[in-house]
Parts: C-alpha cells; structure tokens; sequence
C-alpha cells in the first residue's frame, strides 16, 4: 500500500509540473492563490488537532517561509520557461546537498557511517557521480542556463528541507503537520503579497481570464495537497521513508513518458539529467537505511 502511495504522489507533484509548463501562470502569484487555498484546506482541522508548545516549532515555520516564497514562485516560473522535464532532472541534486549539510550540522554520524566503510564508500560514489552528471550538463547548451538558473533553488530547496526536518521534530506528532502548513502558507500568503505589492506593476495580458485563472490556481492546489497527503500517507505505512522518497524521485520518468504519449519533443540532452536522478535514488537507499 505505501508503495501505491508512493508512485500516486510522485505523478501528482510531475502533474503539478506539466500543469504549469502549458499554463505558464506567473509563480508569485500561483503560490500565493494556491497557499491560501491551503489554508481553507486545512482550517476545519485545526480545531481538533494538538498544536505544538515548543516555539522551536513556530520559529522554524517561520524561518522556511520566505524561502518557500522564492522557491515554489521559481519552480513555477522555470517549468513555464524550461518544461517540467528539464526542472525535475535537476531537482535531485538537492539530495546530496541536504547529506552533506546534514552531516556538517551532526558529526556523530559521519563517525557512523565510517564504521560501515563499503557503505560509505557508496555514498561517496553517489555523490560523486550526481556531481559527474552536473558537470556534464554544460555540453548542452539548453541543459547550462536550466542549471544556471536552477543551482540557487537547488540550495534553496535542500535548506527548506533540514529546517522543516528541525522543526517537526517538535510537533506532537503527524497532526502537527496541519499546523505546520496552516502557519506556513499564512506566513508565505503575507510575505508573498508584500513583496508582490512592492514590484513594478505589470499589465495583465490581453487574454487574462480571471475565472480561467482560479480554476487553474483550485486544479493545482488539489494536486499539491494530493502530493503532501499521498507522501505523508506512505511516510506512515513504511517502516524505512527512504522507500517513499525513492519512488518520489522517479518523478522525471513519468514525465518523460507523458512527453512520450503526447509526442513532445525536448530540446536538451536529457542523459546527465537521468543520471542525476539515478544517483539521487541510490544515495537515498544508502542514507537512509
């Protein structure tokens, strides 16, 4: 079953990708409309559920929502200008990146993972070889400025996660995870809207069509609550989450094969991006045993 709930929130979150890749919906206001969509989501809960006591909690939320800001407001806008393929090829490489931070900010287990040196030595190999794939990335023109571009998300994204990872840790438990995206998507909505006021006003297309546009902002959110529930769902039924993340990254795949079925044909050398994900999944098996 969490297998199931794996692969159903790894084609919900390429969804979210392809969706936004033909609708090209500006992503400051995309995240902005979708976390306030969020938050009527999840209200009625927050009613019934415990809410943490530790201020490391809500300290944490806060830390991650401006960059939640300018992470998902680029996700959108680089799947708009790069494709979904492009943008999930290079989105692994957060996971290297979140293993060495990792490591820095906990000693103890480098001391750990040395006792096994094998398996070590395969991890090195991981990231060592998603770095190989990196580099090879500017042979292809088209693959250099999606990596260009890409590269501060990638920081931004593993960051999201060791802070996010930090603060649930003082949640009471998976109900805790209501109040977590209750406070982060208002947090995000209000820095999200101040910095959108602050901007130069840009006139709406000639084609805008309000409605059009809120029914696309209510598809994708339903998607992003589907990816977060089916995830958190396989998190419960697993007894090793590096099962679900594994699968999660798979995620290129099932858009290449949705690029397959409507014939569309991508532009860059997709074979660094694929070697990326391969060792973005072998590395997850290896740390998280």
């Amino acid at each position: 079953m969490w297998a199931l709930c794996a692969i159903t929130a790894a084609l919900l979150q390429c969804a979210t990708r392809i969706t936004n890749q033909y609708l090209k919906i500006p992503g400051l206001k995309l995240t902005v409309t979708i976390k306030l969509l969020l938050i009527l989501y999840v209200f009625p809960f927050l009613f019934v559920v415990p809410w943490p006591d530790s201020p490391v909690f809500y300290l944490m939320v806060a830390l991650t929502a401006p960059l939640v800001v300018y992470q998902d407001k680029s996700l959108f806008d680089f799947t708009a200008k790069y494709g979904a393929g492009a943008v999930t090829r290079i989105e692994p490489l957060s996971v290297p990146f979140v293993f060495i931070l990792w490591l820095i900010l906990n000693p103890a287990l480098l001391s750990e993972h040395l006792q096994h040196p094998l398996h070590f030595a395969g991890i090195g190999l991981c990231i060592a070889a998603a770095a190989f794939f990196a580099i090879r990335m500017r042979h292809c023109p088209v693959n250099f400025d999606v990596m260009k571009a890409m590269l501060p998300i990638v920081l931004t994204m593993g960051t999201v996660n060791i802070i996010a990872k930090t603060g649930i840790d003082y949640a009471p438990g998976f109900e805790g995870l209501v109040v977590y995206i209750f406070v982060q998507s208002v947090l995000v909505v209000l820095i999200g809207t101040l910095f959108s006021k602050s901007r130069t006003h840009t006139p709406k297309p000639e084609n805008y069509d309000r409605k059009a546009y809120y029914f696309s902002a209510f598809a994708i959110s339903l998607l992003v609550l589907g990816t977060l529930s089916f995830r958190l769902w396989g998190f419960m039924l697993t007894p090793n989450p590096a099962y679900v993340t594994a699968i999660m990254l798979t995620g290129p795949l099932w858009v290449l094969l949705f690029y397959r079925l409507v014939r569309h044909e991508e532009k860059s050398d997709i074979r660094p991006g694929l070697g990326i994900v391969a060792a973005a999944i072998a590395l997850t098996f290896l740390t998280m045993r």
